[in-house]
């Protein structure tokens, strides 16, 4: 998760509404597989470390619940990037591999056009091997 949060805090702006440097739990969440989530969830002290690491311990990026207690704009949008900065590589480490439960997937912004919803399109699936 930090490597995620550090990733964000240094390729996009975050945040909309002047309280710091947010981001969603779907903006975090969304870039795990299903693997490594399982055993993020399983670690022994996991409430601790996800207390301290959405406390904004990493940067000082904070972690909020994607709607609850959200302005209109984040409602709408279920995403506190506002923009990738010019300096950002062109690909992101940890893309978003998955969808909003309207099965839609939230495009990352760019340096000019602010983060939209597209139809959620998953990674192709490991192929085996002969």
């Amino acid at each position: 998760m930090a490597e995620i949060l550090q990733e964000l805090d240094t390729n996009y702006s975050l945040g909309l509404n002047g309280i710091g440097k947010p981001v969603t739990e779907f903006d975090v969440f969304s870039r795990l597989n299903f693997k490594q989530f399982n055993i993020l969830s399983r670690v022994e002290k996991f409430n601790v470390i996800k207390n301290a690491v959405f406390n904004g311990s990493v940067n000082g990026v904070k972690v909020t619940p994607g709607t609850k207690f959200a302005d209109s704009k984040i409602a709408i949008r279920k995403t506190q990037l506002v923009r990738r900065k010019s300096s950002a590589p062109a690909q992101d480490q940890f893309p978003e591999i998955k969808s909003t439960n309207f099965n839609r997937s939230i495009s990352p912004p760019t340096v000019d056009s602010p983060p939209a919803f597209a139809p959620f399109e998953p990674p192709a699936p490991p192929t085996a091997l002969p």
